[in-house]
């Protein structure tokens, strides 16, 4: 019987220690991600490694108490943002529950939401889309031989439930890794194999998408030694246009010349939309003059 009292007194005291390193270690990380506006808290668990951190996003009334605005407020992936009529508050539930809701008259409409990853990476140098009027398009540059990184953001302009062409989307799935694409528009896209291009994420599912809806995409676009040129077409922007690109070229050697002038791409009455261009890291632009009307 001494045995079995020592042995119940024993994991209740290994449990214990447990969960209070759990509370303590994640109280004192809450209190630093609570002087920022990042979602997510950090935390380690002393009595099982304490070299190793975890993440949780915060709750949406842990994000309010930390100065997040309700209407900021960010979801756990498959959730969306919904807010209580009564008195504001933010609440994270599933899509049909939130028809639910708003049918009740329990929240106002949901508000558009960006699939939630760290997107840490997701800084930048903005890349404008281009002044047609004036006749000003960017071109980006790059050395060869490098990586690139940039990042893409994509607005949907349709809920997917109520978006007429499902089937250019097999099962709901935005393939993102196909919209970057280096060639030549001459009499037909030429697409060039001297360049790697990995997307994160690479799949996304779009049938909990409203209008509105956003999501970040991490492009690493690797230029091969073999890859110096002047390409038509690279990372997209404003619907069926895409910006040119010149490879292992100084500033001073980019002009329109070099181009075909045509930086268009196949699209069609697709759901998404490029909403900004940011350039993360080996990369830059230049804003050039084109004659003629286009562009």
């Amino acid at each position: 019987m001494k045995y079995v009292v020592v042995a119940v007194g024993l994991v209740w005291f290994v449990s214990l220690t447990f969960f209070l390193n759990f509370v303590v270690a994640e109280t004192q990380q809450s209190k630093i991600t609570n002087m920022t506006s990042n979602p997510f808290v950090h935390y380690a668990i002393p009595t099982l490694n304490p070299n190793l951190l975890y993440t949780r996003i915060l709750s949406p009334i842990e994000q309010v108490q930390a100065g997040m605005p309700a209407k900021d407020v960010k979801c756990a992936t498959g959730l969306i943002l919904v807010i209580k009529v009564e008195d504001g508050s933010p609440a994270c539930v599933k899509p049909d529950t939130a028809q639910k809701l708003v049918g009740r008259g329990w929240a106002k409409e949901p508000v558009p939401y960006v699939t939630l990853d760290d997107q840490s990476e997701c800084k930048g140098t903005e890349v404008p889309s281009s002044e047609f009027k004036k006749r000003i398009f960017p071109v980006l540059m790059m050395p060869t031989n490098s990586t690139a990184t940039v990042c893409v953001t994509y607005k949907f302009e349709s809920g997917w439930q109520s978006y007429q062409n499902k089937d250019l989307y097999p099962r709901g799935i935005l393939d993102t890794c196909c919209f970057i694409s280096m060639g030549w528009n001459t009499n037909h896209s030429v697409s060039s194999n001297k360049f790697e291009v990995l997307a994160n994420p690479s799949l996304f599912n779009m049938t909990s998408t409203y209008n509105g809806s956003k999501i970040s995409v991490i492009y690493k676009i690797h230029a091969k030694s073999d890859s110096k040129g002047f390409y038509d077409t690279s990372v997209p922007f404003d619907g069926c246009l895409s910006y040119p690109l010149a490879v292992g070229y100084d500033a001073s050697e980019v002009s329109a010349t070099k181009f075909h002038a045509d930086f268009s791409i196949p699209c069609f009455n697709t759901i998404e939309d490029v909403y900004s261009v940011k350039i993360v890291s080996g990369m830059t632009y230049k804003e050039i003059q084109w004659g003629g009307d286009y562009p």
